[in-house]
């Protein structure tokens, strides 16, 4: 069965990037439009929406680092007895008791 193709770009991140620039947008006309003393509340509207853009991201590659490990892990786990025994087979001592590797690498 073929793998399923992940999207280019994510529908919920290119969602989330659309009203990122519609926000910066907003804060631009704003800025434009009003005084210096009124700039405060939309620089940190920005800053918390930049703030939880990046949080965000992150909490997605922290979730496809742990399923990337879980899925590993199940792969280790089903595969270790044939693993372990090719290895008892593939891998001696030389006269000196250092490992020699070099089959159990090219395998």
């Amino acid at each position: 069965m073929p793998r399923k193709k992940k999207p280019f770009i994510e529908p919920a991140f290119a969602v989330k990037f659309f009203l990122t620039l519609v926000g910066i947008w907003f804060v631009f006309t704003l800025l434009s439009n009003i005084s210096a003393g009124a700039v405060v509340l939309p620089v940190l509207a920005f800053g918390v929406i930049v703030i939880s853009l990046i949080l965000m991201r992150k909490s997605q590659r922290n979730a496809a680092r742990g399923s990337l490990h879980s899925k590993a892990n199940a792969a280790i786990e089903h595969y270790a007895p044939e693993l372990a025994r090719r290895w008892l087979q593939l891998v001696r001592q030389d006269a000196y008791g250092k490992l020699q590797l070099d089959k159990w690498a090219k395998e």
